[in-house]
């Protein structure tokens, strides 16, 4: 990590030892600006617009530029932005966790995302012509999402997460477990068939896919900052 060449005023260590880039009145803004374009990398929130797109194209290729487009500038952007706010603060005094709150706000966010998903489908259902490959694709997705979100519960869990990051990881899931749900219940008598499974999974495969491939990215940045 680069260390900024100006001069910051941080808080003495003696009151406060460790601090977070929302600690330091130059670095919150990046910080903050940092968070907003992660919210368009999180998974439900890539899913979401990649299912509005499909619903209101029927196009593929719009589908997957829309999701794809979102997902990188969102990370790009994110890490960015993040890492030049934690540039304010010496390496030996970066605080580890932090930003609880916003961790519950970004949690809200992603089920606002998961319920925008439902909607989608359910519309897509009670049309005229519903669209099984989006039901099916939509209804894998939440399947992967919830998989992931056990996922990170359980960790969390096991390794004794903070209160806030259990809080944010129990609202997400709760909101990812409702909503397939519901999507799987509409389409019952509908769309449900041998033929959908296919699609199904390669929904799940896709959620799974690409949180493997952002925790492969993220553990190699956090590498690369220690080494």
């Amino acid at each position: 990590m680069t260390e900024m060449n100006e001069a910051v005023n941080l808080p003495d260590a003696s009151v406060k030892k460790f601090l977070h880039p929302l600690d330091v009145a130059e670095a919150r803004g990046l910080y903050l600006r940092g968070w907003w374009f992660a919210r368009l990398h999180s998974v439900p929130v890539v899913v979401a617009i990649g299912a509005v797109v499909w619903v209101a194209t029927s196009n593929l290729f719009a589908t997957l530029a829309a999701s794809v487009g979102s997902l990188a500038i969102g990370w790009l952007s994110s890490r960015w932005l993040t890492a030049r706010a934690w540039d304010y603060i010496p390496r030996k005094r970066q605080l580890n966790g932090g930003a609880g709150r916003w961790k519950v706000i970004a949690a809200a966010i992603d089920a606002a995302a998961i319920v925008v998903i439902a909607a989608v489908v359910i519309v897509s259902i009670q049309s005229a012509a519903p669209n099984p490959g989006v039901v099916a694709f939509v209804t894998g997705s939440g399947i992967g999402v919830v998989l992931v979100q056990a996922q990170e519960l359980f960790t969390g869990w096991k390794h004794g997460a903070e209160y806030f990051e259990t809080a944010k990881r129990l609202i997400l899931f709760a909101a990812v477990v409702v909503a397939t749900a519901a999507v799987a219940l509409v389409g019952v008598g509908t769309v449900w068939g041998v033929w959908t499974i296919g699609t199904v999974a390669m929904g799940a495969a896709t959620v799974i896919a690409a949180q493997i491939i952002f925790w492969l990215a993220s553990t190699t940045l956090h590498r690369g900052k220690l080494a």
